[in-house]
């Protein structure tokens, strides 16, 4: 993302949350595709929309 824009590098790496409560466990994250979406860059959209598919497939199978 940083090849593509520099300020995206604010924003990474993703910050991803593992909780357990009553309910269960749950993972939380910021999507890459929305956090990366201000910079209204069609590059920056691509890697984060590949990054959006790998993180849920990561934490899915992490998840079963």
């Amino acid at each position: 993302m940083t090849r593509h824009r520099i300020s995206a590098g604010l924003y990474a790496p993703i910050r991803v949350l593992l909780r357990e409560d009553g309910d269960g466990v749950a993972f939380e994250y910021d999507r890459p595709i929305s956090t990366f979406g201000q910079f209204a860059d069609p590059e920056v959209d691509e890697v984060a929309r590949k990054l959006d598919k790998d993180l849920q497939a990561v934490l899915e199978s992490a998840a079963s």
